[in-house]
């Protein structure tokens, strides 16, 4: 049953990782998001050139009703737009019926970020007692010193850190490489890590940071190392505190201690400054006195 839209499945994501060069997460999420809409086609006996807008209306009803997030649903609805214009691009369908819908108005939430004295207490308190202890902290400081994503922590490659030169190279998204400075507490943390690295390395894997089996960590693993540590601060920030904190972390400090904000996204791997925009997270106390600073009737 529904061969053919398999197919198209499988065309679409080799697009997207061979010539769209997309990272595997990125993958994982689009196939997650086809997926869904394919299990409904098959509930529904529903060819994909024979889609009509209200089949679409339908689905959308089912994943409000299963309860996911309007974040989530948006992200479905998108990849399927971008799905059958595939699609109708490469003549297997007609229409591309996905483009009738508009994506619901998220919400915009502040990122969750720590405070430069909430960073110094976190990594005050880490623990450098065992070999894992030192591998966690190097890793967690490396994301926040350089701001790079935990998909690119688990990809870095021990050739690419140099440390004499104080850099680490960096494959981002689309393959695009970068070159971000190492602060000396990062470089430090990595020098005690390289020999326990020696413990642990089998010849399996050629990342710098190793599972305790010797092989490349995953993003998941990382995800639960930031929320065991997540616990040293308060509650209120430890709620919904992931990875990519530390990168609105990095860009947001970066920002308060008056950096171009163009280099920022250089350091980011951002295509787009507008998108760079979204990471810097001004407090509230230093925008107030930057405006008590410039406005002509504040004093």
């Amino acid at each position: 049953m529904l061969q053919k839209e398999n197919q198209y499945m499988q065309d679409f994501l080799e697009r997207l990782i061979y010539e769209k060069r997309y990272s595997p997460n990125t993958v994982r999420a689009y196939t997650t998001d086809m997926q869904s809409f394919f299990e409904f086609s098959i509930e529904h006996d529903l060819s994909w050139d024979s889609i009509a807008p209200y089949h679409i209306s339908e689905w959308l009803e089912s994943l409000n009703k299963s309860k996911l997030s309007p974040k989530s649903i948006t992200r479905k609805l998108s990849s399927l737009r971008s799905l059958f214009v595939f699609l109708v691009k490469s003549k297997k369908i007609n229409k591309n019926p996905f483009i009738l819908f508009s994506s619901p108005k998220l919400k915009k939430t502040i990122p969750t970020t720590l405070s430069q004295s909430e960073i110094f207490e976190i990594f005050q308190k880490m623990s450098i007692e065992t070999l894992l202890d030192r591998r966690n902290k190097a890793m967690l400081l490396l994301l926040y010193a350089t701001g790079i994503r935990s998909e690119e922590l688990c990809s870095l490659q021990f050739k690419d850190v140099n440390l004499s030169n104080s850099m680490i190279k960096v494959l981002g998204k689309g393959q695009k490489e970068r070159i971000i400075p190492l602060i000396p507490i990062a470089q430090n943390a990595i020098k005690l890590w390289l020999e326990d690295r020696k413990i642990l390395d089998k010849g399996l894997s050629t990342t710098l940071f190793l599972s305790q089996n010797g092989l490349i960590l995953t993003t998941a693993m990382i995800r639960k190392i930031v929320h065991k540590f997540s616990m040293m601060i308060p509650d209120t920030i430890s709620k919904n505190f992931h990875p990519h904190a530390f990168r609105y972390t990095f860009a947001t400090h970066l920002l308060e201690n008056q950096a171009n904000l163009r280099h920022i996204q250089e350091l980011l791997g951002h295509a787009s400054l507008s998108v760079t925009q979204r990471y810097t997270n001004i407090s509230i106390s230093n925008l107030q006195k930057k405006f008590e600073e410039f406005h002509p009737r504040a004093k």
